[in-house]
């Protein structure tokens, strides 16, 4: 409908300048002129819903081989070179340059590393640390079979794109904004690294640890319950936090677990709570209230609490259960009302075009247009 508001117009423009200047068009153009607008208003229209609707999720996985290729030279120059000249009756000449491409080496060397996520396998090459690659990099040589392996993946989020109607906002992204961190996905270090341990006001003496083990535990059960798990911990917040983050974060993305732990100054743990968009609430339930039950944070203990209800309860939604939102997705009143005076501006500009040329119209009119 919001398509119809936005060319109705534009379509008013097309008519109206043929029926001023009839005399001087013909109906091709004016039909030309529709189907150019329609066309272009229909793409801008698509790529701004395209665009609403588009994010990208964390696949975990691990590196199952990684190999030495000797591949072609990449590195190329002229060579061989020569001149021609021609010239033609009046004496004007050109010369011309030949020349053959060569190589600086008979061959280079990709030293690629190949990972799986459970869902896809992936291939990536470390950079070399000579021009023809023949030196083995450290970095290569450090990968093993089972090292962790992390990526963005794009996919179209409905739930995002309709954010408004579905994921209503009752402030309390606002009232915690300051507290609210950046969500974790800068993966970095060839696809392994991603701190998803998150400190908001809390501090952990091993926190490196905690994130070692983490990542170990997603590139474990990832591939099989197709998952990213990331926790949030915080010290001496309201259990609404736990609100503010879920409407900042609009409920994560579609495979996250996001654990929300609060501390006391003690150590000792105040409250728990899970973001997920899982199908049933029993994980959530059961992490709650096994991590209560731990009393402090102990990493050991917790991370054995995370793996043993994620692989009995956790059950991903699927975005596409979600699909019956893509009709839903409208437009801002900005993006409307700056496509309503594009596509204006484009009928008017189209129109002016077609006045001032003549593309056929063998009335008699026309010819001398202006």
């Amino acid at each position: 409908m919001e398509f119809l508001y936005i060319i109705i117009p534009a379509i008013l423009v097309a008519i109206g300048n043929y029926l001023i200047f009839q005399k001087k068009l013909i109906w091709q153009e004016v039909l030309g002129q529709v189907a150019g607008i329609l066309a272009i208003m229909a793409m801008v229209v698509f790529g701004c819903s395209a665009g609403k609707k588009h994010d990208t999720e964390i696949l975990n996985g691990h590196v199952i081989n990684k190999a030495r290729h000797e591949v072609s030279c990449r590195h190329s120059y002229k060579c061989n070179c020569y001149n021609t000249t021609s010239c033609d009756s009046k004496g004007h000449c050109t010369t011309t340059e030949h020349c053959s491409t060569c190589y600086e080496h008979s061959y280079d060397v990709d030293w690629d590393v190949y990972a799986t996520t459970g869902m896809t396998q992936d291939e990536f090459s470390v950079d070399t640390i000579d021009r023809q690659g023949l030196q083995e990099p450290p970095r290569w040589t450090a990968f093993k079979g089972g090292d962790p392996f992390m990526e963005n993946i794009s996919y179209d989020n409905y739930v995002k794109a309709n954010a408004d109607t579905i994921y209503k906002s009752h402030g309390n992204a606002d009232q915690f904004k300051a507290l609210i961190p950046a969500y974790p996905e800068g993966v970095s270090d060839y696809h392994t690294h991603l701190d998803r341990m998150i400190m908001v006001g809390a501090s952990l003496p091993d926190l490196a640890d905690w994130n070692r083990d983490l990542t170990t535990l997603n590139c474990s059960i990832g591939p099989v319950k197709q998952c990213n798990i990331i926790m949030v911990v915080t010290q001496g917040q309201p259990e609404s936090y736990y609100y503010g983050l879920s409407e900042a974060w609009l409920g994560g993305k579609k495979n996250d677990i996001i654990v929300m732990v609060d501390l006391n100054p003690d150590g000792t743990i105040q409250w728990t709570n899970t973001i997920s968009w899982a199908k049933n609430d029993i994980m959530r339930v059961k992490l709650r209230d096994d991590i209560l039950a731990v009393g402090k944070m102990d990493r050991v203990a917790v991370m054995g609490i995370l793996n043993n209800n994620i692989s009995q309860h956790f059950i991903r939604k699927r975005m596409r259960e979600f699909k019956y939102l893509d009709s839903a997705i409208i437009l801002t009143n900005t993006e409307f009302w700056w496509m309503l005076v594009g596509a204006l501006v484009l009928s008017i500009a189209i129109s002016v075009f077609i006045d001032m040329n003549d593309f056929g119209n063998t009335s008699g009119y026309g010819r001398d247009r202006y």
